[in-house]
């Protein structure tokens, strides 16, 4: 049973890899990708979403889908592309389903921009944070290291 999670695990962290690879391909701007696609794995609002060990790391295995900070603040839905360029040449902080689609939020969860990620408000709740660079680099290498020799 044990495995069968980590396999699972394994396999959703895999499709999150392939949809950042995606999106930098299509923008062809990897700045602007890790702006706009922030993959967080936390808990929010009492989801029943577990997490999972990997390497040193504990990971949760759904992607943030909230719309307000921690305290509450609503953040702003960018429901078309110009919206989400306006909101963030304001500053302002947004979020928005991958390619508009509301169906996507149960697969990805929300995309936030630089300002929500960044806001002191908070989009973590207590306990986790935003994943850092270096943690998604120690996250890639284990995966490559570890997990990727074992499938050949």
């Amino acid at each position: 049973m044990m495995g069968d999670i980590f396999k699972n695990s394994i396999s959703y962290i895999s499709n999150i890899i392939k949809f950042f690879i995606r999106s930098i391909m299509k923008t062809k701007n990897i700045i602007k990708t890790l702006i706009i696609v922030v993959f967080v794995f936390v808990w929010f609002y009492g989801q029943a979403q577990s997490s999972i060990k990997i390497g040193n790391q504990t990971w949760k295995t759904e992607n943030l889908n909230v719309n307000t900070f921690i305290n509450g603040d609503v953040i702003k839905e960018a429901k078309t592309n110009r919206k989400w360029k306006r909101l963030g040449r304001k500053g302002k902080p947004a979020w928005c389903y991958y390619e508009n689609k509301t169906t996507n939020g149960t697969i990805y969860g929300k995309l936030y921009n630089w300002y929500a990620v960044n806001d002191p408000r908070g989009l973590a709740p207590c306990g986790w944070h935003i994943p850092t660079d270096q943690e998604w680099i120690v996250l890639t290498e284990y995966l490559v290291v570890k997990i990727l020799p074992e499938k050949k």
